[in-house]
C-alpha cells in the first residue's frame, strides 16, 4: 500500500516460506518509478511480515526469514536510503546480516564487524546510487548518511534484539 507520505509492503508469510520475491520486489521496486517518486520514498518505507505473530522467536531469527531477506537484499539493497528510521524495519535486516541467537554483548561484538562490510561494499554504494537517481544533492545525502548511522550505529545497536 502507498500512500504520500508511507509505503508500508506487506510480506505474507506464505511468500516468505515459498520464497517467492516477486510481489515484494514489485513494491519496493515502485520507488524507481521516477527521481520525484525516489525523493519522496526516501525514508518513507517500512517492511511488515505476517504470519509469524503467534510465534516468540525474533523475525530475524527465523531461518526462513534470514534466507528470504538476504535474497531480497540481493535484489534490492537500497534499504539505507528507502527505510524509515522510526520502525522496525532497518533493524530486521540488520538482524539478519548477524548471526541469530547472541546475546547482548555477543551483539555488540558483532554488529560493526558483521555489518562493516555489507554496509560499505553494498548499502552505502546503492544508496548512493539511488540518490542519483533521485537527483539528491550532496548535502542531502550526507544528511541521511548522517541520520542513519546516528540512528541506528551509535544508538541502537545494543537494541537490535529488542525489535
Amino acid at each position: 500500500m502507498f500512500s504520500p507520505d508511507q509505503l508500508v509492503v506487506v510480506i505474507p508469510r506464505e511468500d516468505i516460506e515459498s520464497g517467492d520475491l516477486g510481489p515484494v520486489l514489485e513494491a519496493l521496486n515502485s520507488c524507481f518509478v521516477s527521481p520525484e517518486r525516489a525523493r519522496t520514498a526516501m525514508g518513507a518505507v517500512e517492511l511488515v511480515i505476517e504470519g509469524y505473530e503467534h510465534i516468540p522467536t525474533e523475525l530475524f531469527e527465523m531461518e526462513p526469514v534470514r534466507h528470504f531477506v538476504r535474497r531480497l537484499d540481493g535484489e534490492f539493497p537500497y534499504w539505507l536510503y528507502f527505510l524509515g528510521l522510526g520502525g522496525l524495519s532497518l533493524r530486521l535486516i540488520f538482524g539478519c546480516f548477524l548471526p541469530p541467537f547472541l546475546d547482548e554483548a555477543e551483539r555488540r561484538q558483532q554488529f560493526a564487524h558483521r555489518l562493516g562490510a555489507v554496509m560499505e561494499n553494498r548499502w552505502l554504494p546503492a544508496m548512493s546510487d539511488v540518490a542519483a537517481f533521485a537527483g539528491l544533492a550532496a548535502a542531502e545525502l550526507d544528511a541521511r548518511t548522517a541520520s542513519v548511522f546516528d540512528h541506528y550505529f551509535r544508538s541502537s545497536a545494543p537494541a537490535i534484539a529488542t525489535s
